[in-house]
Protein backbone atom coordinates (compact mmCIF):
# COMPACT_ATOMS: atom_id res chain seq x y z
CA UNK A 1 0.00 0.00 0.00
CA UNK A 2 1.36 3.29 -0.96
CA UNK A 3 1.61 6.32 1.23
CA UNK A 4 -0.90 8.21 -0.90
CA UNK A 5 -3.56 5.53 -0.52
CA UNK A 6 -3.45 5.86 3.28
CA UNK A 7 -4.11 9.62 3.20
CA UNK A 8 -7.57 11.13 2.96
CA UNK A 9 -8.79 14.64 2.37
CA UNK A 10 -9.48 16.57 5.62
CA UNK A 11 -13.11 17.40 6.35
CA UNK A 12 -15.13 18.93 9.20
CA UNK A 13 -18.07 17.28 10.89
CA UNK A 14 -19.83 17.38 14.24
CA UNK A 15 -18.72 14.92 16.87
CA UNK A 16 -21.26 14.10 19.53
CA UNK A 17 -20.48 12.60 22.88
CA UNK A 18 -23.28 11.73 25.23
CA UNK A 19 -22.60 11.22 28.89
CA UNK A 20 -25.22 9.73 31.19
CA UNK A 21 -24.79 10.81 34.79
CA UNK A 22 -26.75 10.94 37.99
CA UNK A 23 -27.19 14.47 39.37
CA UNK A 24 -29.12 16.35 41.98
CA UNK A 25 -30.76 19.69 41.35
CA UNK A 26 -31.66 22.12 44.08
CA UNK A 27 -34.38 24.73 44.10
CA UNK A 28 -33.46 28.34 44.79
CA UNK A 29 -35.46 28.13 48.03
CA UNK A 30 -37.12 25.09 49.59
CA UNK A 31 -39.02 24.72 52.84
CA UNK A 32 -41.22 22.26 54.66
CA UNK A 33 -44.29 24.23 55.67
CA UNK A 34 -45.37 23.44 59.24
CA UNK A 35 -47.91 24.71 61.74
CA UNK A 36 -46.82 27.19 64.40
CA UNK A 37 -49.79 26.59 66.67
CA UNK A 38 -52.30 23.82 67.37
CA UNK A 39 -55.74 24.00 65.84
CA UNK A 40 -58.44 22.38 63.75
CA UNK A 41 -58.01 22.82 60.00
CA UNK A 42 -60.92 24.96 58.82
CA UNK A 43 -59.89 25.71 55.22
CA UNK A 44 -57.21 24.48 52.79
CA UNK A 45 -56.54 27.05 50.07
CA UNK A 46 -54.12 25.14 47.82
CA UNK A 47 -53.83 22.00 45.74
CA UNK A 48 -50.82 19.83 44.96
CA UNK A 49 -48.47 21.41 42.41
CA UNK A 50 -50.05 24.88 42.59
CA UNK A 51 -47.86 27.96 42.17
CA UNK A 52 -48.43 30.50 44.95
CA UNK A 53 -47.09 34.01 45.65
CA UNK A 54 -45.28 35.00 48.86
CA UNK A 55 -47.73 35.55 51.72
CA UNK A 56 -50.45 33.36 50.19
CA UNK A 57 -52.66 31.86 52.94
CA UNK A 58 -52.22 28.13 52.49
CA UNK A 59 -54.25 26.91 55.47
CA UNK A 60 -56.67 28.55 57.90
CA UNK A 61 -57.09 27.07 61.36
CA UNK A 62 -60.16 27.57 63.54
CA UNK A 63 -59.41 30.76 65.46
CA UNK A 64 -62.79 31.40 67.07
CA UNK A 65 -61.45 31.60 70.62
CA UNK A 66 -58.62 33.92 69.62
CA UNK A 67 -61.03 36.14 67.68
CA UNK A 68 -63.28 36.37 70.73
CA UNK A 69 -60.30 37.42 72.86
CA UNK A 70 -59.41 40.08 70.31
CA UNK A 71 -62.97 41.42 70.37
CA UNK A 72 -62.90 41.50 74.17
CA UNK A 73 -59.53 43.26 74.19
CA UNK A 74 -60.70 45.85 71.65
CA UNK A 75 -63.54 46.71 74.02
CA UNK A 76 -61.07 47.00 76.89
CA UNK A 77 -58.87 49.34 74.81
CA UNK A 78 -61.87 51.51 73.88
CA UNK A 79 -62.94 51.66 77.53
CA UNK A 80 -59.41 52.55 78.69
CA UNK A 81 -59.15 55.30 76.07
CA UNK A 82 -62.55 56.73 77.03
CA UNK A 83 -61.58 56.77 80.72
CA UNK A 84 -58.30 58.50 79.85
CA UNK A 85 -60.08 61.10 77.69
CA UNK A 86 -62.54 61.87 80.51
CA UNK A 87 -59.71 62.15 83.03
CA UNK A 88 -57.78 64.50 80.72
CA UNK A 89 -60.85 66.75 80.46
CA UNK A 90 -61.23 66.75 84.25
CA UNK A 91 -57.52 67.46 84.66
CA UNK A 92 -57.88 70.72 82.73
CA UNK A 93 -60.37 71.89 85.39
CA UNK A 94 -58.35 70.40 88.28
CA UNK A 95 -61.14 67.92 89.13
CA UNK A 96 -58.86 64.88 88.97
CA UNK A 97 -55.35 64.20 90.23
CA UNK A 98 -52.46 64.06 87.75
CA UNK A 99 -51.51 60.70 89.30
CA UNK A 100 -54.92 59.29 88.28
CA UNK A 101 -54.38 60.46 84.69
CA UNK A 102 -50.94 58.83 84.66
CA UNK A 103 -52.46 55.60 85.99
CA UNK A 104 -55.11 55.65 83.24
CA UNK A 105 -52.40 56.25 80.59
CA UNK A 106 -50.59 53.15 81.83
CA UNK A 107 -53.83 51.14 81.87
CA UNK A 108 -54.62 52.22 78.30
CA UNK A 109 -51.10 51.39 77.05
CA UNK A 110 -51.24 47.97 78.73
CA UNK A 111 -54.62 47.20 77.15
CA UNK A 112 -53.26 48.14 73.71
CA UNK A 113 -50.19 45.93 74.24
CA UNK A 114 -52.37 42.94 75.24
CA UNK A 115 -54.45 43.50 72.10
CA UNK A 116 -51.35 43.56 69.85
CA UNK A 117 -50.07 40.36 71.50
CA UNK A 118 -53.36 38.55 70.87
CA UNK A 119 -53.44 39.81 67.27
CA UNK A 120 -49.95 38.35 66.79
CA UNK A 121 -51.18 35.00 68.15
CA UNK A 122 -54.19 35.22 65.84
CA UNK A 123 -51.91 35.50 62.80
CA UNK A 124 -50.48 32.07 63.72
CA UNK A 125 -53.85 30.57 62.77
CA UNK A 126 -53.11 31.50 59.14
CA UNK A 127 -50.34 29.37 57.64
CA UNK A 128 -48.79 31.43 54.83
CA UNK A 129 -46.24 30.82 52.10
CA UNK A 130 -42.96 32.44 53.19
CA UNK A 131 -41.96 32.99 49.54
CA UNK A 132 -43.44 32.40 46.10
CA UNK A 133 -43.07 28.96 44.63
CA UNK A 134 -44.60 25.61 43.79
CA UNK A 135 -46.51 23.59 46.40
CA UNK A 136 -45.69 19.93 46.95
CA UNK A 137 -48.01 17.19 48.16
CA UNK A 138 -50.64 18.02 50.76
CA UNK A 139 -50.14 16.19 54.06
CA UNK A 140 -53.28 17.39 55.87
CA UNK A 141 -57.03 17.02 55.70
CA UNK A 142 -59.92 19.34 56.42
CA UNK A 143 -61.14 19.05 60.01
CA UNK A 144 -57.96 17.41 61.29
CA UNK A 145 -56.16 18.58 64.40
CA UNK A 146 -52.75 20.00 63.56
CA UNK A 147 -49.99 20.58 66.11
CA UNK A 148 -46.87 22.75 66.03
CA UNK A 149 -44.30 21.15 63.76
CA UNK A 150 -46.81 19.01 61.83
CA UNK A 151 -45.98 19.05 58.12
CA UNK A 152 -48.56 20.78 55.94
CA UNK A 153 -46.74 20.58 52.60
CA UNK A 154 -43.49 21.58 50.94
CA UNK A 155 -42.80 24.75 49.01
CA UNK A 156 -40.05 25.13 46.40
CA UNK A 157 -38.97 28.21 44.47
CA UNK A 158 -37.92 26.63 41.20
CA UNK A 159 -37.48 29.91 39.32
CA UNK A 160 -33.73 29.23 39.61
CA UNK A 161 -32.39 25.67 39.74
Amino acid sequence: MSLLAALAKARTEEVRKQIDAVATTLANEAVTVTAKTAGIIRRINFHDGQKVPAGFVLVELDAGESQAKIDEMRSAVENARANLDRANQLLSTNNVAKAKVDELKTTSAAAEARLRAEQAKFSDYMIKAPFGGKIGLRNISLGALIRPGDVVTTLDDISII
